[in-house]
């Protein structure tokens, strides 16, 4: 006897919710083969005189709104046929099979219609330039329209862009790209290092929004994406030395193109004037807000900006000239920009400089008031021992007929002389003749090098030398004087 189950309530509304799900997707699984009843194939449509191939769903000889189509970019288009195996699209050239990841992929969108025009949103891809955004692609450049067949595929392939929402470029060793935003579109230009070595203050990366209606690419992308650049007017800028400047700037782009062996090998130049802004100091950390200018030197020593306020590591800030206040020739002008790596480094090594001159100079300052004391002071004692006549004279190192051995010593050292007994009208006389070689043996021996020195210097310019020449005494008085 069969025996009879019973379903539960609960389980039995389970099952039919089962049911009608399964019937949904069926539903669902033939309409995605079909529109409105038509059955819906990937196809291929090469466009063989512009090398160019589209593939995607198709229905009654159309692309499929709402459906990806890709657009692969195809050499010598006219020797390949497009052929179908297992629903997957290849090419044939003669007896070879060509996949088709063997190609180039120029577009990767979605097809749709607005307002009965078609718009192709997703990737573009020309020659390694990439952007997404919203395009259009046609076969005739009056009617604007996409042909959909290779029957009355076009020698031509146009395409425009309609709206970009990002784009990316290289030419020669900069990286372009622009994404949009809210505000515009954010440009970034970075230089790779190529081991190239540039300046310090060579531009290695600049950022900045661009403006809606000022952003306008065409072909070739990288040429002018990278030609808007020169439409930034508010920039980032990064140096070669890291430093970073976020202000006004002026871009001028260039291209620079020439041949090798391997083809035609493309440059971007971009020359940046930075105007008014922030300027950071990777190095030193000091930070300038102004008018910004480069830091150099010159015969009239080192050259600051001036125009703004230095924020210097330390947290003294100091509007217009901070170096005014020094003042040092070429060469210690050179080895203080030489040794320093910004502008703290300047500033301190600018204030010990002048620190150790000052020192100096005080130093010199003291000793020449020393020397002056000095010098009154043995004026005092000549005048006192030798009365105001004599003691003036030699104070100032000056002998005359009449003054005796004692003072004329006091001024030029018996040790300088060559003393001989000689016999004057009769009487025993002293006669002193100057010699060098005494001079500076006797300078040697009272550490006296300022006195030889000097002497050596007179005589090498051919100045009158006051040493006198020879002396004659006679019983102790000078009577006879050649100088």
């Amino acid at each position: 006897m069969k025996q009879r189950h019973n379903i539960p309530a609960g389980k039995s509304l389970l099952l039919r919710l089962s049911v009608c799900r399964l019937f949904l997707f069926c539903c669902f699984a033939v309409f995605a083969c079909s529109t409105f009843g038509q059955k819906v194939k990937q196809e291929g449509v090469l466009y063989k005189n512009s090398n160019m191939l589209a593939v995607g769903s198709m229905s009654k000889g159309k692309f499929v709104e709402g459906s990806k189509i890709k657009i692969y970019y195809v050499p010598n288009a006219y020797q390949y046929k497009v052929k179908k195996s297992h629903d997957v699209i290849y090419l044939q050239h003669k007896k070879e099979k060509w996949g088709l990841p063997r190609f180039r992929v120029f577009a990767d969108c979605i097809y749709n219609k607005e307002n009965g025009e078609e718009r192709f949103k997703g990737l573009l891809n020309i020659d390694g330039s990439i952007c997404y955004g919203t395009f259009m692609f046609y076969n005739s450049p009056d009617a604007k329209s996409f042909v959909h067949n290779s029957k009355d595929a076009s020698d031509e392939f146009f395409y425009d862009f309609l709206c970009v929402d990002s784009a990316e470029a290289k030419i020669g060793s900069c990286l372009v790209t622009a994404k949009k935003t809210e505000d515009g579109y954010l440009m970034r230009a970075k230089y790779e290092d190529d081991g190239y070595k540039a300046k310090d203050t060579t531009l290695v990366a600049v950022e900045g929004i661009l403006p809606v209606e000022n952003f306008d690419i065409h072909s070739p992308i990288n040429t002018s994406l990278f030609s808007l650049l020169d439409k930034l007017e508010y920039a980032k800028v990064t140096l070669k030395n890291r430093d970073e400047f976020d202000g006004t700037v002026k871009l001028k782009t260039g291209i620079e193109k020439f041949r090798t062996p391997y083809g035609m090998n493309v440059f971007g130049k971009l020359n940046c004037e930075l105007l008014n802004g922030t300027y950071k100091y990777h190095s030193t950390g000091d930070v300038f807000v102004g008018e910004c200018q480069t830091i150099y030197y010159d015969s009239n020593g080192i050259h600051i900006p001036t125009r703004g306020t230095m924020k210097f590591a330390n947290g003294d800030s100091i509007t217009g000239d901070w170096l005014a206040g020094y003042n040092f020739d070429y060469d210690e002008w050179e080895q203080i920009y030489d040794e320093s790596k910004g502008p703290t480094d300047i500033r301190n090594k600018a204030i010990a400089l002048k620190q150790q001159k000052d020192e100096e100079a005080a130093k010199e300052q003291a000793a020449k008031e020393e020397s002056k004391r000095q010098k009154e002071a043995r004026r005092q004692y000549l005048i006192s021992k030798y009365g105001n006549t004599y003691g003036e004279m030699l104070a100032n190192s000056k002998v005359c007929i009449g003054m005796t051995k004692e003072m004329v010593n006091e001024v030029w050292p018996q040790g300088y002389f060559v003393v001989s007994q000689v016999v004057f009208s009769g009487k025993k006389a002293e006669q002193w003749v100057f010699s060098e070689d005494k001079f500076a043996l006797h300078c040697a021996q009272t550490g006296d090098k300022g006195s030889m020195v000097a002497y050596m210097l007179v005589k090498q310019l051919g100045m009158p030398i006051p040493v006198p020449e020879e002396m004659l005494f006679v019983d102790g008085i000078l009577q006879g004087l050649s100088q």
